[in-house]
């Protein structure tokens, strides 16, 4: 059934059996090594609070995305 159900799915699925929402996808299906050695994390946290680490994102509709989250 799972596959049944996934096959219409996005890439990357979802593991229908996760527990929990972050168990849902595996990063390594959503960010590539590559993509993931390229964050400058440290640049990130050294920001001084969310709004600043939102304002610093390059894509205009994740802030919009990220408040509907919260």
């Amino acid at each position: 059934m799972n596959e049944e159900i996934n096959a219409d799915r996005p890439i990357p699925t979802i593991d229908l059996s996760a527990t929990t929402p972050d168990g849902l996808y595996s990063l390594d299906a959503i960010v590539s090594d590559t993509e993931l050695k390229r964050i400058d994390a440290e640049a990130i946290y050294s920001l001084p609070d969310e709004a600043a680490r939102l304002a610093a994102m390059p894509y205009k509709y994740l802030h919009s995305t990220v408040r509907l989250l919260r």
